[in-house]
């Protein structure tokens, strides 16, 4: 025999009064099942062009996605630059069809940043603000 505490008692009896409110509510249609999570395309690759600019200065961002499926389906497309949402887009492809997707990326912090698209990723660059002074004289006044 156990002997259980009445605090672990009113705990397991909460969770199966829970339980059978949750199956007499799906068995009187109150509750549905979560929905499938929506269809993912192949995202074949991602490139950016330039790779290095100015601060401020606009990069294309290109991939290509392939819909895998035997039916049309609805694909969102996210862009991330250093793991931030970038920008999105929703596209209906045809079965087995690929689409070449273009996004405008500007950034002005000087580095090195990533831009993700599904499992694919790439980085470019934006170059410091620098400049050179070449032959520079000083007179006194």
């Amino acid at each position: 025999m156990t002997i259980m505490s009445s605090n672990t008692l009113a705990k397991t009896t909460l969770t199966l009064a829970l339980l059978l409110m949750a199956c007499a509510a799906l068995t009187a249609g109150l509750l549905r099942a979560a929905p499938a999570s929506a269809p993912a395309p192949d995202v074949i690759d991602v490139s950016v062009n330039p790779p290095a600019v100015n601060p401020g200065e606009p990069i294309t961002v290109e991939t290509n996605v392939h819909n895998p499926s035997g039916q049309a389906d609805q694909f969102t497309v996210v862009v991330l630059v250093d793991d931030v949402p970038e920008e999105e887009r929703t596209i209906l492809l045809p079965p087995g069809a690929t689409q070449t997707l273009r996004f405008t990326v500007v950034r002005s912090e000087p580095g090195v940043h990533l831009v993700r698209v599904g499992a694919q990723a790439t980085t470019f660059h934006v170059l410091s603000a620098t400049f050179q002074v070449h032959d520079l004289i000083v007179q006194p006044p």
